[in-house]
């Protein structure tokens, strides 16, 4: 039996499904991932347009866990609130299931090689001709991923022809319902893809390896290992992300229980509608649907209550980020005052750190935080955003303690830097959806970006030389006024330049908005930091006095 089984031409088959899906996923990614990006973050404000949009950018992404990643980081960056990116997940649930049509409707029905070479054809030919164009370098990636879709899937069903004549499926018939939900969910959680698992249970439907049942609860498991790239990416990433993460596992166990309890109801349900010689390949991509449709109906209400629960599930994490004031108690102000404002130098540092993530300035890690170099910005700001509340109860601490005027006074600089640390941080990654929108963009928006990244290299180099540094004669004073200056006359020169690429039609209209927000972030944040690096000054000349004032 076994050796009427091609297993070359089935993994042949399979790698070239597997190329075809990559081809697609890249060159739609390439060719409207920035509009599907605008797409998420414009269109998530209410609960079923965010459905609709999560629907909407898997249809065209091919790809759940493309869209469930690009959520989770929108929802990390304070893009999208988290009972809005619960609906775009449930979408996205609903929007994977549209491969399965097409290998039920044409995959099936129709000569599919002679249906693959056009595109394979025609794809390449505009590859030879046209490829020098980005644009259309991509439109032949798609045309030639397509084509390969097809002709792998022919080769898959040509693989098991012969095998389904000799083999015996009534074997597995009494199998329990989990033996077939975990081999889906195994092979979409090694694949990482849900779309290709689908294909090859509807492949083996199609040959006669398996039954609708069997194929239709290997297809549940599916739905449920696809969720295990995302969970997996959330483990040591920001609380936003993870609460995301959460909630895509949770809806997909739900609805997946939903649909075993009700599989038999489906059943009865497609022989009474189409008679026992029903098509079951159409009927499992019909099931697939309705079971997630079925899912998001009854999930939609508890989409309050369950943001709730899962913010509860995933607090926000209480590990002590202070390096310095951790080991001072605040019962001792002639300790606890300079190690806050200690404690606000490392913060800074770490706000210039993020600063350089942000526009992917090539610089040395200064921040004593354990970052690791796969942390993102969400994660990063997360930490500071502790660190600062640490560093705020422990002033409060610390004021009770009676310090008199000097040292009160010191120890108010030093917290009014930590919440002009943290603003100069949120500002920036505010934008960082506008900063990746022209990386990488061979435009005047794109070059302008670079020149922007320059700048604030330059800005974040004289800064932190500044709190290396004491105040030597007034030195400092006058390094920070230098340095105001220069920012402004930087300013006006980068609005010039803007209006200048305006006038000059090198700047579209929805990209001018985009850079002038960048460029009002950049400024707003470096003169904030620069306000906290010169409330350091104060609280290190006031911190001197302290002492004598106790």
């Amino acid at each position: 039996m076994w050796q009427d089984l091609d297993i070359w031409l089935l993994l042949a088959g399979l790698g070239i499904f597997l190329f075809g899906i990559k081809l697609i996923e890249g060159s739609i990614a390439t060719l409207g991932g920035r509009d599907l990006k605008r797409m998420l973050r414009t269109y998530t404000s209410r609960r079923f347009r965010a459905i609709i949009t999560g629907t909407v950018a898997t249809l065209l992404l091919q790809s759940s866990t493309a869209v469930t990643l690009m959520v989770m980081a929108f929802v990390g960056a304070g893009i999208i609130s988290l009972p809005n990116s619960i609906g775009v997940v449930l979408g996205a649930n609903i929007g994977t299931t549209a491969t399965s049509w097409i290998v039920a409707t044409v995959g099936f029905k129709l000569d599919i090689a002679e249906f693959a070479l056009p595109f394979i054809g025609i794809g390449g030919l505009v590859s030879l001709f046209l490829g020098k164009s980005p644009r259309y370098s991509q439109v032949s990636h798609l045309l030639v991923g397509f084509g390969f879709l097809f002709l792998g899937l022919d080769q898959m069903k040509d693989s098991v022809s012969a095998f389904a004549e000799t083999f015996d499926a009534s074997r597995f018939a009494g199998s329990a319902w989990w033996v077939f939900v975990g081999v889906g969910l195994v092979l979409t959680a090694i694949m990482q893809s849900s779309t290709v698992t689908v294909a090859i249970m509807l492949t083996a439907l199609h040959g006669g390896l398996f039954e609708f049942r069997e194929a239709a609860l290997a297809v549940v498991g599916c739905s449920v290992g696809t969720t295990s790239t995302a969970f997996l990416g959330s483990l040591n990433a920001a609380t936003a992300t993870r609460r995301v993460a959460m909630t895509n596992v949770v809806f997909n166990v739900f609805a997946a229980a939903v649909a075993v309890a009700t599989l038999p109801l489906y059943m009865r349900l497609f022989e009474q509608a189409w008679g026992p010689g029903y098509d079951q390949v159409l009927a499992v991509a019909l099931f697939f649907t309705a079971f997630n449709v079925v899912g998001v109906l009854l999930f939609v209400p508890l989409i309050g209550p369950f943001g709730r629960l899962v913010e509860r599930l995933t607090p926000e994490r209480d590990t002590l980020r202070a390096h310095v004031i951790a080991n001072i108690a605040p019962d001792v102000p002639e300790a606890a005052v300079p190690g806050v404002r200690e404690e606000v130098r490392y913060l800074l540092l770490g706000v210039i750190d993020l600063h350089r993530m942000l526009f992917g300035v090539k610089q040395p890690v200064r921040s004593w935080l354990p970052w690791k170099e796969e942390a993102g910005v969400a994660e990063r700001y997360d930490d500071l955003k502790l660190l600062q509340a640490e560093i705020i109860t422990y002033g409060t601490k610390v004021e009770q303690h009676g310090l008199g005027s000097t040292g009160s006074d010191a120890l108010n600089r030093a917290m009014h830097a930590a919440r002009l640390a943290l603003y100069a941080a949120k500002t920036l990654k505010d934008v960082k959806a506008n900063i990746d929108a022209f990386e990488g963009d061979d435009t005047f928006a794109g070059k302008y970006l670079m020149r922007s990244r320059e700048r604030i290299a330059h800005t974040h180099k004289r800064m932190e030389a500044l709190l290396q540094m004491g105040d030597t004669n007034g030195g400092y004073a006058a390094e920070v006024a230098a340095l105001e200056r220069w920012m402004q006359e930087d300013d006006t020169a980068g609005l010039k330049e803007l209006s200048q690429g305006a006038r000059d039609g090198l700047l579209k209209e929805r990209d001018l908005g985009t850079a002038m927000q960048v460029h009002r972030a950049i400024s707003q944040s470096s003169h904030d930091l620069l306000k906290a690096v010169a409330e350091m000054q104060g609280t290190m000349a006031l911190g001197e006095g302290i002492h004598r004032s106790l």
